[in-house]
């Protein structure tokens, strides 16, 4: 999981957005609902100018239950 996040952060810092939104697509698909990768999904979403996409990204993520999910955000 964090290996994911932690790429997906390292290609946003490069401008490499749309590689960095796909990493943290993979990463969900194996860790659905993880907070931090939630929220890298909408934050780039946002800067990619999907806006419905990020909303419900960042919806999705104080919405839903991370009981039990070691998380940094």
């Amino acid at each position: 999981r964090k290996l994911h996040a932690q790429r997906a952060a390292a290609l946003r810092e490069l401008g490499r957005l749309p590689e960095a939104l796909e990493a943290a697509l993979n990463g969900l698909r194996f860790c659905p609902g993880d907070p931090e990768l939630s929220l890298a999904e909408g934050r780039l979403r946002a800067e990619l100018g999907d806006l419905h996409g990020a909303r419900a990204a960042l919806l999705a993520l104080i919405s839903g239950d991370a009981a039990g999910t070691f998380s940094s955000v």
